[in-house]
């Protein structure tokens, strides 16, 4: 039994090395505490890169493309122009994009590849939302808790003589002070935040331009991730970049955390080894375990709390699978849009302007469901179009993934959200 023991905790000394290592939360966290003040934060890890990253933190790497190496692009259906994608932290962590291909497709027909379709719709919200920071009593006490727990095992290793597990404590204290205050000190500027509670208004209830997004790694991806909502909601988020109220108490508390980091890996390291010192490397890596327990639980989206203060919230439709890329961007063509330019120039990214493409666009242009966006009422026309050509039968399979029950459901929802925010800003109740 004493060999099997002194061999854990061998394993043990060890293990909080490569976790260091490997962790990945660095970006997510800080988000996250920033976006919301009911999150409770995990431990921090982190490895070389991201102490020099936060050294040389600032808002737009922050929000943006801070561990990523792949930037995703965007072509808008209402403007057809393209760029590159804003916020992508933001809208990986509310869902927006990196949803899991899941499922099935639609209809088993036999194409080239399956491709997912991920759809979300953005609407605007009639009650107002308190921009302010709140304060959330259940994340308090946590915090709390998990602080005094660390303090009390910090007083025990002290009286053990355990020097470095001492300072491996405090290192994770220090960390959670750092979150508590960004969390509570720092506030996220949105774009065109008051032009949709105010001037906005005019617009919901006239024009409602309605705008759809298109997200994808390349523009050859098997996966698309879709936004639809008023043009303005859409935009602030995938093209306007989200800033910090206070950007230079973010950029040295980022580098008081990297300052933190990098002395909570040196006395990893020096733990390595030595069997006096090894309980505090076990300390360590209990707390550590400990503090991930919270955030793995929690049901705090913090990217909601960004919409909620812009006065928007997300429905999100189940992905939508289909044979090949075809169907799933003549699906796209049939969810509802106000285009302000040749209503074909977005299909640009995905298919050169030739003969073959403009064959297509004239199929497309005779289909109910394209020209008339009127959902499931036009169903029975549609299907007296369908023949044995191979564009009709993808047309027919874009038409089965729009009339599925759920997403109908889902649109149906989308329309009428959209509705009332139009007749609360007529002032009609």
């Amino acid at each position: 039994m004493v060999p099997f023991w002194e061999g854990l905790r061998s394993i043990f000394c060890y293990a909080p090395i490569s976790l260091f290592a490997e962790s990945l939360r660095v970006q997510r966290t800080l988000v996250a505490c920033i976006l919301s003040p009911r999150y409770v934060p995990p431990n921090l890890t982190g490895c070389v890169k991201d102490l020099d990253r936060l050294w040389n933190m600032d808002d737009l790497e922050l929000f943006g493309h801070f561990e990523d190496t792949q930037r995703s692009n965007v072509v808008s259906l209402r403007h057809g122009n393209t760029f590159g994608l804003a916020n992508k932290t933001v809208l990986s962590l509310s869902g927006l994009v990196g949803r899991k291909k899941v499922g099935e497709p639609v209809m088993k027909f036999i194409g080239p590849r399956t491709t997912t379709v991920n759809l979300s719709f953005i609407v605007p919200i009639s009650s107002k939302y308190n921009t302010g920071k709140r304060l959330a009593y259940r994340s308090i006490i946590i915090i709390s808790l998990e602080l005094i727990l660390t303090g009390a095992l910090a007083t025990f290793l002290v009286f053990e003589g355990i020097g470095v597990g001492v300072l491996l404590l405090a290192c994770v204290a220090t960390t959670h002070f750092i979150l508590v205050i960004l969390q509570q000190l720092l506030q996220p500027i949105c774009a065109h935040k008051e032009v949709i509670q105010d001037k906005l208004q005019k617009a919901i209830s006239d024009e409602r331009p309605l705008d759809i997004h298109i997200i994808t790694i390349d523009w050859n991806s098997s996966q698309l991730d879709v936004v639809c909502g008023l043009s303005k909601h859409v935009h602030s988020l995938t093209n306007i970049p989200i800033r910090i109220d206070k950007p230079r108490l973010m950029k040295w508390s980022c580098r008081l955390l990297a300052f933190v980091l990098a002395v909570q890996a040196a006395a990893l390291a020096s733990v390595v080894g030595s069997k006096s010192q090894e309980l505090g490397s076990i300390a360590w890596l209990a707390m550590y375990l400990l503090m991930l327990l919270p955030s793995q639980f929690q049901q705090v989206c913090p990217a909601e709390e960004l919409l909620k203060n812009q006065n928007t919230t997300i429905i999100q439709a189940e992905p939508v699978h289909f044979s090949g890329r075809r169907a799933a961007l003549a699906f796209i063509a049939m969810l509802p849009v106000s285009p302000q330019v040749n209503r074909w120039a977005w299909l640009d990214v995905f298919m050169p302007n030739n003969e073959r493409r403009r064959a297509f666009q004239t199929e497309w242009d005779k289909w109910p469901l394209i020209n008339k966006r009127e959902g499931e009422k036009d169903m029975a026309e549609a299907k007296m179009l369908i023949s044995s050509n191979t564009k009709d039968v993808i047309l027919h399979e874009a038409t089965a993934a729009y009339n599925d029950e759920k997403f109908v459901k889902c649109l149906r929802k989308f329309e009428d959200d959209l509705a009332a925010a139009s007749n609360i800003a007529r002032g009609d109740h």
